[in-house]
């Protein structure tokens, strides 16, 4: 968390004499091992979690807005700066930027899919029509063939059919592995990415409901009460996920229908009712946890790793080169996963870099 210039500071003071030009070719030039390692930790995190949490926040590159995606579980945590915050920056992410490009295909899960994208069945005709015969394909070469196609220049539906295509590979292939259970705040970018549910932060839920100033008294109990059957609810939901496995069979249905005696129902708070809709909306993702007790309630592990990529912000300001991006990304993936890992992160990057390799490797460690 030092800059360049701090680093050459340092060394000044200890009377040798080196440019923080020469700082910066250090690091980004001998650091493809952490590269290598970066993507070994998220290969295997995912592999080897039983679910995987995301969130993103800005960066800057060379004064150009970016955004970086976290990605982790309670075994890792991975850092990797995109262009924007699309489902296909997101799928590039989770795949470890595959070299070349993300990959396209037309399979058994592409008409659903397109469906889900509000695609238009008489262009998913046209779609089939491009895609016939042709396998895996980048998703570029596809962007080149809608646009000789009749879908030129309707620009919505062609963001529909390639997040459509990228998604349906995605959730076939095997070069990679898949998250099958996400969690993530509602933001729409992370929806039908996971190959068997998604679930929703309840922290972030309950902002709606804390964010209301009710002024009248009969408001105000109405919304006391609200955020008491709430919070009651959500120690209920953590005691479900600490339980063993007989007794979350027997809470499981009460559960359920507690959560329909508390989110489905009218008041005489017209603004509390809005946010009991809203909850009732996402019952299914915000109660993936009784399905996966594994997943936490809340999403707060990757939005600390969101805070220390803009604690790196506020220090560094930006990075100059995509290299130097990808590195900073890769030293942080090290940095957060060895002490989530609890392994001292000096130790082990001098171990990395001296070439002795003595100490398992962080990927390891996650199978482990």
């Amino acid at each position: 968390d030092m800059t360049q210039g701090r680093l050459e500071a340092v060394y000044e003071s200890l009377g040798l004499l080196i440019s923080s030009g020469t700082i910066s070719n250090i690091i980004t030039d001998k650091g493809d091992w952490a590269l290598a390692e970066q993507n070994d930790i998220l290969r295997n995190g995912i592999k080897h979690s039983e679910y995987a949490q995301a969130d993103g926040t800005k960066s800057v590159q060379k004064g150009k807005s970016m955004v970086t995606q976290v990605i982790g579980s309670d075994k890792f945590r991975v850092f990797l700066t995109l262009p924007g915050k699309s489902r296909l920056d997101i799928l590039n992410a989770i795949q470890g930027r595959p070299v070349g490009g993300l990959q396209v295909c037309w399979n058994a899960k592409s008409e659903a899919l397109l469906n889900s994208m509000k695609v238009a069945v008489c262009h998913q005709a046209v779609v089939r029509r491009i895609m016939l015969d042709k396998g895996d394909i980048k998703l570029s070469v596809l962007e080149q063939l809608l646009d000789e196609s009749p879908l030129a220049g309707r620009s919505g539906i062609r963001r529909g059919v390639l997040h459509a295509l990228a998604l349906s590979h995605y959730l076939e292939q095997e070069d990679f592995p898949v998250i099958q259970w996400l969690l993530s705040d509602d933001a729409g970018e992370y929806t039908k990415i996971s190959g068997q549910g998604h679930a929703l932060c309840w922290i972030h839920d309950v902002r709606y409901y804390r964010k209301l100033i009710p002024r009248l008294e009969v408001h105000k109990k109405i919304h006391d009460e609200i955020l008491d059957q709430y919070w009651s609810y959500y120690a209920r939901l953590n005691a479900y996920r600490q339980a063993d496995k007989k007794l979350q069979e027997q809470q499981k249905p009460l559960l359920e229908q507690q959560f329909e005696v508390i989110f489905n129902r009218t008041t005489d708070y017209f603004q509390i009712n809005d946010c009991l809709q809203r909850t009732y909306a996402n019952k299914e993702k915000l109660l993936a946890v009784l399905e996966n007790p594994a997943i936490p309630l809340h999403n707060n592990a990757a939005e600390r790793g969101a805070r220390r990529v803009v604690r790196k912000r506020d220090i560094s300001l930006h990075t100059w080169s995509d290299k130097g991006t990808r590195i900073r990304d890769a030293y942080m993936t090290i940095s957060q996963t060895a002490a989530i890992l609890g392994v001292n992160v000096m130790d082990y990057i001098k171990d990395r870099i001296s070439g002795q390799y003595q100490m398992r490797a962080l990927s390891e460690r996650i199978a482990m």
